[in-house]
């Protein structure tokens, strides 16, 4: 296990220990998990992120149609008269 000292501003701080307090857990145990968390999270981003880059490298780009398809998901059109 390793040591490692944070400089925390005061109302982070402050929320550490609130939060620790509500859980009754330590504001270490609270912190611990909280890098924990946002690691696994980054880590999972920046590998979809690396691979996007290398299928655009490679040219692997969506055509039109699989666009479309997206964006007919999320646009909703209205019937013209």
């Amino acid at each position: 296990m390793v040591l490692v000292t944070l400089r925390l501003g005061d109302d982070t701080a402050a929320g550490l220990e609130r939060l620790a307090a509500r859980l009754e857990r330590t504001s270490v145990d609270v912190a611990t998990q909280a890098i924990e968390s946002y690691i696994q999270f980054s880590e999972g981003q920046v590998a979809e992120i690396e691979a996007g880059i290398a299928e655009a490298d490679q040219g692997d780009f969506a055509n039109a149609s699989e666009i479309a398809s997206v964006l007919a998901r999320y646009i909703k059109t209205t019937p013209t008269a």
